[in-house]
C-alpha cells in the first residue's frame, strides 16, 4: 500500500550524513516485474533515477546502536536527475565522500509481502523508501 510522498530536511533524517560508497543508473523494469532496457525513470517527474549507496554515519556509532539503532546502516536513495549525480571529494582521509541530501523525500509504504493467509498475525511491516533531487558536501 503507498502513503505517498513527505518531504523531509536531510539533517533530520541522516543527522551525520551518509558515506557514498557508489552511484549507478537504476533499473528499469514493466508492470510485470521484467528487466527493461534503459533506466528507470520517476513516475511524476519523468527524471531518470540513480540508485545511491551509502552507509548511515550514525549508524557506526556504538553509542547509537547502544540507544537503539536498529538494522543496517546501509541506505539506498534514489537521486532524481537528468545526469549522474557528481560526488563530491572527500573531506579526510580514509573515509569516501560524506554528502547530504537537496530534496530529501520520503516514502513510507507497507510491504504485506510475509502475509499469506496462515497464520492469525500478518507480519505485515511499515518501511519507507527515500528519493532526493542532489547530493552536497556534509556540512555540521
Amino acid at each position: 500500500m503507498y502513503l505517498g510522498r513527505m518531504g523531509a530536511a536531510s539533517g533530520d533524517v541522516f543527522p551525520r550524513g551518509v558515506i557514498v560508497l557508489e552511484v549507478q543508473p537504476a533499473m528499469a523494469f514493466n508492470d510485470q516485474g521484467q528487466r527493461e532496457e534503459g533506466q528507470a525513470t520517476d513516475d511524476k517527474t519523468g527524471l531518470g533515477i540513480w540508485m545511491l549507496t551509502g552507509i548511515d554515519v550514525q549508524g557506526l556509532d556504538p553509542d547509537e546502536r547502544a540507544k537503539g539503532f536498529r538494522g543496517s546502516p546501509e541506505v539506498k536513495v534514489r537521486i532524481l536527475s537528468t545526469t549522474e549525480p557528481e560526488i563530491p571529494r572527500p573531506q579526510s582521509g580514509g573515509l569516501g565522500s560524506v554528502v547530504e541530501f537537496v530534496g530529501l523525500m520520503v516514502t513510507p509504504y507497507m510491504d504485506a509481502d510475509r502475509c499469506n493467509g496462515q497464520s492469525q498475525r500478518c507480519r505485515s511491516q511499515l518501511k519507507y523508501s527515500f528519493r532526493a533531487t542532489a547530493i552536497k558536501p556534509f556540512k555540521n
